[in-house]
Formats: C-alpha cells, structure tokens, sequence
C-alpha cells in the first residue's frame, strides 16, 4: 500500500515475498511480465503517455536471456546440420523481442516446447501429461525452477541406461525442434520467422465452429509478435501450439493532467454485427500497438458521437 517507490504494477505475478506470514497460493504467473514492467518504468525519470504506450505493446521477452546463453553453452563443441547451424545464429543474434520477422523467437519457443516434452511426458505418461499442459503457469515455473538448480532426475530420460542431465536435454530438444521446424515451415531456415507461426485470429462464437461462417465473421488470422510472457501477452497453448488465445482485452491510457489526451483500444470494435463498419475496425489499432481517443468528458463526448439511441416508452 502507498510503496515508496511511488508505483504499483501486476502482471498476475506473486508479489508477495518468502517472509509474508499468511498462505494465498501457488498459481502465479510468471514474472517475467512484471520484471519486464519494472525495468520500463525505472529506466526513466519522467514517464509520459507515449511511454506508456510503449510498454504496452512491449514484445520482449525475459525468459530467453537466462536461458539462450544456458541452451548456447549446452550446444558448444558440438557437431550440427546446415539448418541446426542457421537456428544457433538465429538465437546468437536474437535481442530477445518477439517480432514478427524475427527466427530467434522461433527458434527458442520451438526449443522450449522440446524441453518441456522431454522433461515431463515419460515420466508423468500421456494422460497425465495432456492434463499438465493446461496449466502453462504450473509448466513454465516448474521447469524454471528445475533448470535453475542445474541438475534434477527429471531430466533424465527413463528409457536409456544412460543417466541424461541438462545438456543432453537441451542438445535433444534443440535438434528436435529444428526437425519440427523444418516439417512443419519448410527446409529454408530463412523463412523460419515468428509471425508465419504465432498467428492470431479474434474468432466470433459461430466463426469457431464453420468454416463459411468463420469467413465471413472471423477476424484475421494475422502474423503476431510477442509470447506467453511479454508485457503485451500473446501466449499459445501448449496443447495446441502456435495460435494466439487471448491478450488485453482493452488497453488504456488516463492522463490525468490533461484528459483529453487519454487514448484506449479494443481488439476489434464495438459492434458484434458482421455487417457494421465498427465491427472490426480497431483490430488493427489493436494489433499494432495504436489507440484511438479516450473521451471522458462532455464536450468531447458529444463531438466524438456517431449514434444516438433514443429509449422510449412503449
């Protein structure tokens, strides 16, 4: 309450330390988002709305600088395919933001979801781990923790003589995925890029289930950058990877000095009729990080007004 610091953010993450004296619980996201937050808001004296716009739309992602160089130093002295060559320089020159045109953040989502098979299925069994994967927060926390300690029985793969620690899990799941992707996105590994993959479609309630009505009502699909765990979230099922399933359902900027300089989106517009203009014409103020003005007093109110409803007594 009040900290001195003089700002408060949330990002779904524990923000309570090891000290605090009462139990709440142990479903919490990761904090890479908040960690991620902190730094965009420390690294300025002065904030203004266009800061915050920024952070926002923010698409880099925390995780991948503790675990790039783990997975770089893991590959070392190793001897790879043309294509297995292309992934490590891909992540060798990645800056850790989630872009659309970018192959690093192929390269290592692809990477993790390997690691996070390899650790978990044949231990837990199919079932159960079909289950496990629901819970993204349980998963990636987990495997956090395990990768941090260096060394677990999890990492060892039940099925061979061999005792595997995280060097081989790093080194097989790497070579999965660049064979997953080179299925899955074609044998140039040029064309590998975020956007082709992680793609996101905003679905009407009847466009999921036809694929004629889904023309005609769905939105998208369109290349999106960002990640399970970027400020601006665009998070994939585990279960069900590449295609973006939620995100900010509204994002919004108050500027209290001067209120008509506040801004807002929604993901695709304020109409749910297929056939109105309004039905998606802020997608791609959504999509791209823009806004449109957030009126919030009278005389803008008024001036900014489309439509006016008339109720009546019957």
């Amino acid at each position: 309450r009040n900290p001195d610091r003089g700002w408060i953010a949330t990002a779904n993450n524990n923000h309570v330390g090891d000290d605090y004296p009462y139990p709440i619980s142990h479903y919490y996201a990761m904090p890479d988002r908040f960690v991620r937050i902190k730094e965009m808001i420390t690294g300025k004296q002065k904030l203004d709305t266009r800061d915050f716009a920024k952070m926002q739309a923010d698409f880099y992602v925390v995780l991948p600088r503790e675990w790039v160089p783990l997975i770089l130093e893991a590959l070392s002295g190793k001897q790879f395919s043309e294509k297995e060559k292309k992934a490590i320089a891909a992540l060798k020159k990645w800056n850790f933001v989630a872009g659309t045109e970018d192959i690093g953040p192929t390269v290592f989502h692809a990477t993790v979801n390997e690691m996070v098979k390899n650790t978990f299925r044949k231990r837990l069994g199919d079932d159960l781990y079909g289950q496990y994967l629901k819970n993204k927060y349980v998963v990636f926390n987990t495997l956090r923790n395990l990768i941090a300690a260096r060394q677990s029985r999890w990492f060892d793969d039940p099925d061979t003589a061999e005792k595997e620690g995280i060097k081989e899990l790093i080194g097989k799941s790497f070579s999965e995925a660049v064979a997953y992707l080179d299925k899955k996105m074609g044998s140039n590994a040029d064309d590998w890029k975020w956007g082709k993959l992680h793609t996101l479609t905003i679905y009407h309630p009847f466009g999921k289930s036809s694929s004629l009505m889904g023309y005609f009502m769905n939105i998208g699909p369109y290349p999106i950058g960002g990640s399970f765990a970027t400020v601006n979230p665009q998070p994939y099922k585990l279960t069900e990877p590449w295609e973006g399933y939620h995100g900010a359902s509204l994002r919004y900027i108050v500027d209290f000095a001067d209120r008509k300089n506040s801004r807002r989106v929604i993901p695709a517009g304020i109409s749910g009729n297929f056939l109105s203009p309004h039905y998606d014409d802020q997608a791609e103020l959504w999509r791209t990080g823009k806004y449109r003005p957030f009126v919030l007093d009278r005389e803008s109110v008024e001036a900014d007004a489309r439509y006016r409803m008339k109720m009546l007594p019957g």
